[in-house]
Protein backbone atom coordinates (compact mmCIF):
# COMPACT_ATOMS: atom_id res chain seq x y z
CA UNK A 1 0.00 0.00 0.00
CA UNK A 2 1.63 3.23 -1.23
CA UNK A 3 1.95 6.78 0.78
CA UNK A 4 -1.46 8.05 -0.70
CA UNK A 5 -3.83 5.17 -0.44
CA UNK A 6 -2.88 4.82 3.37
CA UNK A 7 -3.72 8.67 3.97
CA UNK A 8 -6.88 8.56 2.34
CA UNK A 9 -7.66 5.19 4.96
CA UNK A 10 -6.86 7.17 7.63
CA UNK A 11 -8.46 11.02 6.84
CA UNK A 12 -11.93 9.64 8.22
CA UNK A 13 -10.69 8.73 11.33
CA UNK A 14 -8.79 12.12 10.94
CA UNK A 15 -12.17 13.77 10.62
CA UNK A 16 -14.10 12.12 13.06
CA UNK A 17 -11.60 12.96 15.88
CA UNK A 18 -11.85 16.58 14.81
CA UNK A 19 -16.00 16.93 14.62
CA UNK A 20 -15.85 15.28 18.02
CA UNK A 21 -13.23 17.89 19.44
CA UNK A 22 -15.71 20.46 17.51
CA UNK A 23 -18.86 19.44 19.25
CA UNK A 24 -17.31 17.81 22.73
CA UNK A 25 -14.85 20.74 24.00
CA UNK A 26 -17.07 23.70 23.99
CA UNK A 27 -19.44 21.38 26.08
CA UNK A 28 -16.80 20.51 28.46
CA UNK A 29 -15.77 23.77 28.63
CA UNK A 30 -19.29 25.14 29.27
CA UNK A 31 -19.49 22.67 32.09
CA UNK A 32 -16.46 24.16 33.55
CA UNK A 33 -18.23 27.66 33.15
CA UNK A 34 -20.89 26.92 34.72
CA UNK A 35 -19.58 24.95 37.67
CA UNK A 36 -17.01 27.67 38.03
CA UNK A 37 -19.94 30.30 37.92
CA UNK A 38 -21.90 28.29 40.55
CA UNK A 39 -19.04 28.19 42.94
CA UNK A 40 -18.16 32.17 42.02
CA UNK A 41 -21.66 33.31 42.93
CA UNK A 42 -21.86 31.39 46.12
CA UNK A 43 -18.21 33.04 46.98
CA UNK A 44 -20.23 36.81 46.14
CA UNK A 45 -22.81 36.19 48.19
CA UNK A 46 -21.30 34.05 51.24
CA UNK A 47 -21.34 36.66 54.56
CA UNK A 48 -20.54 35.36 58.18
CA UNK A 49 -21.47 35.76 61.22
CA UNK A 50 -20.98 33.73 64.47
CA UNK A 51 -22.78 33.63 68.37
CA UNK A 52 -21.13 33.82 71.29
CA UNK A 53 -23.78 34.46 73.43
CA UNK A 54 -25.42 37.08 70.55
CA UNK A 55 -24.84 36.88 67.09
CA UNK A 56 -22.37 39.40 64.92
CA UNK A 57 -21.11 39.51 61.81
CA UNK A 58 -22.47 40.67 58.19
CA UNK A 59 -24.18 37.84 57.84
CA UNK A 60 -26.49 38.71 60.58
CA UNK A 61 -26.81 42.40 59.87
CA UNK A 62 -28.13 41.25 56.34
CA UNK A 63 -30.50 38.68 57.77
CA UNK A 64 -31.63 41.29 60.56
CA UNK A 65 -32.04 44.59 58.22
CA UNK A 66 -33.91 42.06 55.72
CA UNK A 67 -36.12 40.88 58.02
CA UNK A 68 -36.64 44.98 59.26
CA UNK A 69 -37.73 45.22 55.77
CA UNK A 70 -40.65 42.41 55.39
CA UNK A 71 -43.86 42.33 56.57
CA UNK A 72 -43.71 38.23 56.02
CA UNK A 73 -40.95 36.68 57.18
CA UNK A 74 -40.48 32.59 56.96
CA UNK A 75 -37.87 30.36 58.12
CA UNK A 76 -37.73 27.11 56.90
CA UNK A 77 -35.61 24.72 59.45
CA UNK A 78 -34.75 21.42 59.98
CA UNK A 79 -36.22 20.55 62.88
CA UNK A 80 -34.25 19.58 66.19
CA UNK A 81 -31.63 21.56 66.46
CA UNK A 82 -30.82 24.08 69.86
CA UNK A 83 -28.75 26.62 67.74
CA UNK A 84 -32.25 27.47 65.27
CA UNK A 85 -34.65 28.47 68.27
CA UNK A 86 -31.47 30.65 69.37
CA UNK A 87 -32.18 32.54 65.94
CA UNK A 88 -35.26 32.56 65.91
CA UNK A 89 -35.31 33.98 69.90
CA UNK A 90 -32.51 36.89 68.88
CA UNK A 91 -34.89 37.24 65.50
CA UNK A 92 -37.94 38.08 68.36
CA UNK A 93 -35.77 40.17 70.33
CA UNK A 94 -35.15 42.28 67.71
CA UNK A 95 -38.39 42.78 65.83
CA UNK A 96 -42.03 43.36 67.57
CA UNK A 97 -43.95 40.28 65.58
CA UNK A 98 -47.36 41.11 65.87
CA UNK A 99 -48.28 37.09 65.06
CA UNK A 100 -46.41 33.86 65.07
CA UNK A 101 -47.61 30.83 62.49
CA UNK A 102 -45.90 28.07 62.65
CA UNK A 103 -46.07 23.62 62.13
CA UNK A 104 -48.70 22.67 65.05
CA UNK A 105 -52.60 22.02 65.36
CA UNK A 106 -54.56 24.67 66.07
CA UNK A 107 -55.26 23.39 69.73
CA UNK A 108 -51.63 23.02 70.76
CA UNK A 109 -50.80 26.31 69.54
CA UNK A 110 -53.87 28.11 72.12
CA UNK A 111 -52.51 25.68 74.62
CA UNK A 112 -48.87 26.90 74.26
CA UNK A 113 -50.06 30.18 74.65
CA UNK A 114 -51.53 29.68 78.09
CA UNK A 115 -48.91 27.58 79.17
CA UNK A 116 -46.14 30.17 78.17
CA UNK A 117 -48.14 32.69 80.50
CA UNK A 118 -48.15 30.47 83.85
CA UNK A 119 -45.54 30.43 86.09
CA UNK A 120 -42.36 27.51 86.27
CA UNK A 121 -44.02 25.74 88.84
CA UNK A 122 -47.45 25.19 86.59
CA UNK A 123 -44.67 25.00 83.41
CA UNK A 124 -42.90 22.09 84.43
CA UNK A 125 -46.65 20.52 86.15
CA UNK A 126 -48.01 20.44 82.78
CA UNK A 127 -44.68 18.92 81.14
CA UNK A 128 -44.79 16.42 83.48
CA UNK A 129 -48.72 15.61 83.13
CA UNK A 130 -47.94 16.29 79.47
CA UNK A 131 -44.72 15.24 77.73
CA UNK A 132 -44.15 15.67 74.07
CA UNK A 133 -47.68 17.17 73.75
CA UNK A 134 -46.47 20.54 72.35
CA UNK A 135 -45.13 18.95 69.70
CA UNK A 136 -41.89 21.04 68.97
CA UNK A 137 -42.41 23.35 71.73
CA UNK A 138 -42.03 20.24 74.36
CA UNK A 139 -38.23 20.98 73.48
CA UNK A 140 -36.95 23.92 76.09
CA UNK A 141 -34.75 25.56 73.27
CA UNK A 142 -38.16 25.81 71.41
CA UNK A 143 -40.66 26.62 73.92
CA UNK A 144 -37.93 29.13 75.25
CA UNK A 145 -37.52 31.00 72.27
CA UNK A 146 -41.21 31.95 71.91
CA UNK A 147 -42.03 32.57 75.48
CA UNK A 148 -41.07 36.34 74.83
CA UNK A 149 -42.97 36.74 71.93
CA UNK A 150 -45.97 35.09 73.58
CA UNK A 151 -46.00 37.31 76.55
CA UNK A 152 -45.41 40.43 74.58
CA UNK A 153 -48.85 39.86 73.19
CA UNK A 154 -48.29 38.34 70.08
CA UNK A 155 -51.36 35.98 68.43
CA UNK A 156 -50.38 32.31 67.39
CA UNK A 157 -51.87 30.70 64.36
CA UNK A 158 -51.20 26.47 64.15
CA UNK A 159 -52.03 25.41 60.95
CA UNK A 160 -51.14 21.37 61.06
CA UNK A 161 -53.25 18.51 62.05
CA UNK A 162 -53.26 16.88 65.54
CA UNK A 163 -49.64 15.23 65.99
CA UNK A 164 -49.26 11.69 67.29
CA UNK A 165 -48.24 12.81 71.03
CA UNK A 166 -51.05 16.13 70.83
CA UNK A 167 -54.20 13.89 70.75
CA UNK A 168 -54.76 13.47 74.25
CA UNK A 169 -54.57 17.43 75.00
CA UNK A 170 -57.24 18.08 71.94
CA UNK A 171 -59.37 15.29 73.48
CA UNK A 172 -59.47 17.07 76.95
CA UNK A 173 -59.67 20.62 75.63
CA UNK A 174 -63.17 18.49 73.44
CA UNK A 175 -64.39 16.89 77.00
CA UNK A 176 -63.99 20.99 77.91
CA UNK A 177 -66.48 22.68 75.24
CA UNK A 178 -68.59 19.81 75.37
CA UNK A 179 -72.22 20.35 76.94
CA UNK A 180 -73.55 16.85 77.78
CA UNK A 181 -72.43 14.05 80.17
CA UNK A 182 -72.39 11.71 77.47
CA UNK A 183 -70.10 13.75 75.23
CA UNK A 184 -67.86 14.63 78.21
CA UNK A 185 -67.74 11.50 79.59
CA UNK A 186 -66.38 9.64 76.31
CA UNK A 187 -64.33 12.42 75.24
CA UNK A 188 -62.85 12.09 78.82
CA UNK A 189 -62.42 8.24 78.65
CA UNK A 190 -60.59 8.64 75.27
CA UNK A 191 -58.11 10.98 76.79
CA UNK A 192 -57.22 8.78 79.56
CA UNK A 193 -56.96 5.94 76.86
CA UNK A 194 -54.41 8.28 74.84
CA UNK A 195 -52.73 8.99 78.09
CA UNK A 196 -52.45 5.49 78.66
CA UNK A 197 -51.37 4.34 75.14
CA UNK A 198 -48.56 6.97 74.99
CA UNK A 199 -46.94 5.49 78.33
CA UNK A 200 -46.71 2.21 76.64
CA UNK A 201 -45.46 3.79 73.81
CA UNK A 202 -42.71 5.39 75.41
CA UNK A 203 -41.65 1.93 77.66
CA UNK A 204 -41.77 0.00 74.31
CA UNK A 205 -40.40 2.28 71.94
CA UNK A 206 -43.03 0.97 69.84
CA UNK A 207 -45.61 3.54 68.16
CA UNK A 208 -48.08 1.89 66.52
CA UNK A 209 -50.06 1.63 69.54
CA UNK A 210 -50.62 5.19 69.78
CA UNK A 211 -54.50 6.14 69.82
CA UNK A 212 -53.75 8.23 66.22
CA UNK A 213 -52.56 4.88 64.86
CA UNK A 214 -54.29 2.63 66.80
CA UNK A 215 -57.82 3.81 66.41
CA UNK A 216 -60.76 1.85 64.65
CA UNK A 217 -62.96 3.97 62.76
CA UNK A 218 -65.42 2.41 65.34
CA UNK A 219 -64.01 4.91 67.95
CA UNK A 220 -64.74 8.19 65.55
CA UNK A 221 -68.13 6.85 65.20
CA UNK A 222 -69.36 6.63 68.56
CA UNK A 223 -67.64 10.20 69.24
CA UNK A 224 -69.76 11.42 66.21
CA UNK A 225 -73.11 9.94 67.71
CA UNK A 226 -72.28 11.76 70.67
CA UNK A 227 -71.67 15.16 69.49
CA UNK A 228 -74.19 15.24 67.41
CA UNK A 229 -76.12 18.19 69.28
CA UNK A 230 -72.75 19.62 70.38
CA UNK A 231 -71.44 23.34 69.59
CA UNK A 232 -69.51 24.40 66.86
CA UNK A 233 -66.17 24.39 68.41
CA UNK A 234 -66.69 20.70 69.45
CA UNK A 235 -67.72 19.48 65.90
CA UNK A 236 -64.08 21.52 64.78
CA UNK A 237 -62.12 19.73 67.52
CA UNK A 238 -63.44 16.14 66.23
CA UNK A 239 -62.83 17.34 62.65
CA UNK A 240 -59.02 17.92 63.10
CA UNK A 241 -58.67 14.62 65.84
CA UNK A 242 -60.75 12.41 62.72
CA UNK A 243 -59.10 13.94 59.84
CA UNK A 244 -55.47 14.03 61.45
CA UNK A 245 -56.31 9.96 62.40
CA UNK A 246 -57.04 9.56 58.36
CA UNK A 247 -53.89 11.39 56.80
CA UNK A 248 -52.06 9.39 59.60
CA UNK A 249 -53.33 5.77 58.56
CA UNK A 250 -54.17 6.01 54.54
CA UNK A 251 -58.28 6.19 55.32
CA UNK A 252 -60.43 7.58 52.34
CA UNK A 253 -57.33 8.10 50.47
CA UNK A 254 -55.77 11.08 52.38
CA UNK A 255 -51.89 11.03 52.43
CA UNK A 256 -49.49 13.80 52.97
CA UNK A 257 -50.83 15.93 49.78
CA UNK A 258 -54.41 15.83 52.19
CA UNK A 259 -52.23 17.35 55.36
CA UNK A 260 -50.79 20.10 53.04
CA UNK A 261 -54.16 21.00 51.49
CA UNK A 262 -55.48 21.21 55.04
CA UNK A 263 -52.64 23.67 56.66
CA UNK A 264 -53.33 25.72 53.36
CA UNK A 265 -57.44 25.92 54.23
CA UNK A 266 -56.34 26.50 58.07
CA UNK A 267 -54.06 29.43 56.82
CA UNK A 268 -56.92 30.87 54.74
CA UNK A 269 -59.28 30.47 57.34
CA UNK A 270 -57.26 32.40 59.62
CA UNK A 271 -56.01 35.19 57.20
CA UNK A 272 -59.56 36.27 55.88
CA UNK A 273 -60.97 36.02 59.20
CA UNK A 274 -58.58 38.49 60.61
CA UNK A 275 -59.31 40.65 57.79
CA UNK A 276 -63.04 40.21 58.36
CA UNK A 277 -62.17 41.66 62.36
CA UNK A 278 -60.49 44.35 60.85
CA UNK A 279 -57.27 43.05 62.70
CA UNK A 280 -53.51 43.94 60.99
CA UNK A 281 -50.49 42.57 61.24
CA UNK A 282 -47.97 44.27 60.51
CA UNK A 283 -44.64 42.27 61.19
CA UNK A 284 -45.49 38.23 60.83
CA UNK A 285 -43.04 34.96 61.39
CA UNK A 286 -43.49 31.94 59.77
CA UNK A 287 -41.64 29.11 61.60
CA UNK A 288 -41.85 25.45 60.24
CA UNK A 289 -39.93 22.67 58.42
CA UNK A 290 -38.04 23.78 55.60
CA UNK A 291 -40.13 21.02 52.71
CA UNK A 292 -42.87 23.47 53.54
CA UNK A 293 -42.18 27.49 52.97
CA UNK A 294 -40.69 27.59 49.66
CA UNK A 295 -42.13 30.11 47.67
CA UNK A 296 -41.94 28.21 44.21
CA UNK A 297 -42.20 24.34 43.93
CA UNK A 298 -41.98 22.56 47.38
CA UNK A 299 -38.81 20.90 47.83
CA UNK A 300 -40.89 17.22 48.10
CA UNK A 301 -43.10 18.53 45.27
CA UNK A 302 -46.10 20.28 44.81
CA UNK A 303 -47.08 23.79 46.62
CA UNK A 304 -47.38 24.09 49.97
CA UNK A 305 -47.79 26.44 52.45
CA UNK A 306 -44.80 29.55 51.34
CA UNK A 307 -46.12 29.79 48.11
CA UNK A 308 -49.64 30.37 49.02
CA UNK A 309 -48.55 33.06 51.70
CA UNK A 310 -46.10 34.22 49.00
CA UNK A 311 -49.09 35.04 46.66
CA UNK A 312 -51.23 36.89 49.11
CA UNK A 313 -48.63 38.94 50.15
CA UNK A 314 -48.28 40.08 46.64
CA UNK A 315 -51.74 40.50 46.34
CA UNK A 316 -51.85 42.74 49.16
CA UNK A 317 -48.78 44.66 47.49
CA UNK A 318 -46.08 43.41 49.74
CA UNK A 319 -43.88 40.87 49.53
CA UNK A 320 -42.58 37.49 51.77
CA UNK A 321 -38.95 36.93 52.11
CA UNK A 322 -38.19 33.01 52.56
CA UNK A 323 -34.82 31.96 54.61
CA UNK A 324 -33.85 28.06 54.68
CA UNK A 325 -31.83 27.54 57.50
CA UNK A 326 -30.20 24.25 58.75
CA UNK A 327 -26.96 22.84 60.01
CA UNK A 328 -23.90 21.35 58.11
CA UNK A 329 -23.34 18.55 60.27
CA UNK A 330 -24.64 17.43 64.37
CA UNK A 331 -27.57 15.62 65.89
CA UNK A 332 -31.00 16.89 65.98
CA UNK A 333 -33.54 16.22 68.57
CA UNK A 334 -36.00 13.32 66.35
CA UNK A 335 -38.67 14.13 69.28
CA UNK A 336 -39.02 10.52 69.77
CA UNK A 337 -39.67 10.15 73.72
CA UNK A 338 -38.60 7.15 74.44
CA UNK A 339 -34.73 6.84 76.05
CA UNK A 340 -32.22 6.40 73.53
CA UNK A 341 -34.71 7.31 70.39
CA UNK A 342 -34.25 11.16 70.47
CA UNK A 343 -31.19 11.69 69.11
CA UNK A 344 -30.03 11.55 65.35
CA UNK A 345 -26.83 12.43 63.82
CA UNK A 346 -26.22 13.73 59.65
CA UNK A 347 -23.78 15.25 57.74
CA UNK A 348 -24.64 17.21 54.22
CA UNK A 349 -21.28 15.66 52.96
CA UNK A 350 -23.39 12.28 53.14
CA UNK A 351 -24.65 11.62 49.77
CA UNK A 352 -27.82 9.95 51.76
CA UNK A 353 -28.69 12.89 53.38
CA UNK A 354 -31.39 14.91 52.37
CA UNK A 355 -29.81 17.90 52.55
CA UNK A 356 -26.68 16.47 50.25
CA UNK A 357 -27.86 18.78 47.22
CA UNK A 358 -26.65 21.85 49.57
CA UNK A 359 -23.13 20.71 49.68
CA UNK A 360 -21.65 23.42 47.38
CA UNK A 361 -22.62 26.03 49.84
CA UNK A 362 -21.26 23.88 52.75
CA UNK A 363 -17.25 23.19 51.15
CA UNK A 364 -16.07 26.40 52.14
CA UNK A 365 -17.63 26.69 55.19
CA UNK A 366 -15.09 26.64 58.26
CA UNK A 367 -15.86 24.86 61.87
CA UNK A 368 -16.67 28.25 63.81
CA UNK A 369 -19.25 30.49 61.41
CA UNK A 370 -22.59 30.67 60.48
CA UNK A 371 -22.91 31.45 56.94
CA UNK A 372 -25.38 33.33 55.10
CA UNK A 373 -25.86 33.03 51.50
CA UNK A 374 -28.01 35.84 49.27
CA UNK A 375 -29.75 33.23 46.66
CA UNK A 376 -31.07 35.68 44.52
CA UNK A 377 -27.73 36.25 42.46
CA UNK A 378 -28.12 32.32 41.91
CA UNK A 379 -31.57 32.18 41.06
CA UNK A 380 -31.28 35.21 38.21
CA UNK A 381 -28.69 33.06 37.17
CA UNK A 382 -30.88 29.99 36.54
CA UNK A 383 -34.07 32.28 35.00
CA UNK A 384 -31.42 33.36 32.45
CA UNK A 385 -30.46 30.45 32.26
CA UNK A 386 -26.69 30.82 32.83
CA UNK A 387 -26.63 28.06 35.38
CA UNK A 388 -26.97 24.46 34.92
CA UNK A 389 -27.50 22.70 37.48
CA UNK A 390 -28.07 18.93 37.36
CA UNK A 391 -29.40 18.35 41.68
CA UNK A 392 -33.01 18.93 41.70
CA UNK A 393 -32.58 19.66 45.33
CA UNK A 394 -30.72 22.62 45.03
CA UNK A 395 -32.58 23.95 42.15
CA UNK A 396 -35.75 24.25 44.43
CA UNK A 397 -33.89 25.21 46.75
CA UNK A 398 -32.30 28.70 44.56
CA UNK A 399 -35.75 28.91 43.26
CA UNK A 400 -37.55 29.07 46.24
CA UNK A 401 -36.05 30.29 48.67
CA UNK A 402 -34.20 34.19 49.54
CA UNK A 403 -31.88 33.11 51.41
CA UNK A 404 -29.61 29.96 53.38
CA UNK A 405 -28.11 29.72 56.34
CA UNK A 406 -25.89 26.82 57.39
CA UNK A 407 -24.98 26.00 60.51
CA UNK A 408 -21.12 24.31 60.71
CA UNK A 409 -22.60 22.01 63.88
CA UNK A 410 -25.63 21.86 65.84
CA UNK A 411 -26.56 20.02 68.96
CA UNK A 412 -29.99 18.38 69.39
CA UNK A 413 -32.76 20.22 71.63
CA UNK A 414 -33.47 19.01 74.39
CA UNK A 415 -37.29 17.71 75.39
Amino acid sequence: MNLISAQRKILPFQMTVLVLLILVVPFISALGQTGSQIGDLIEENRYAFTYNGSFSGKGWDLVLDTAKRHKYFLLGEDHGSAEIPLFTKALIEHIDYELFVTEIDSVTASILKQIALKDTTEINSFRAKNPSALSFYSAREEFDAITGLIKSGSDIWGLDQVSLFSTGIVLRRLEEVCASNKAKELSSKLANLSDTLFKRAVETGNYDTLFILSSKQAVFDGLREVLKDENREAWNLFHDIENSWKIYNGVDGANYRSRIGGMKSKLLNYYFGSQAKQIEYHKVLYKFGAYHISKAESLLGGFDVGNLLSNLAHAEGTSSYHLMIVGRKGAMNTFLPSEGMDVANFNIENKKSPLHGLLPFAKGMDEKNWAFFDLKALRDGLKKKKLKIEDGFLKKTIRGYDGLIIIPSTTPSKN
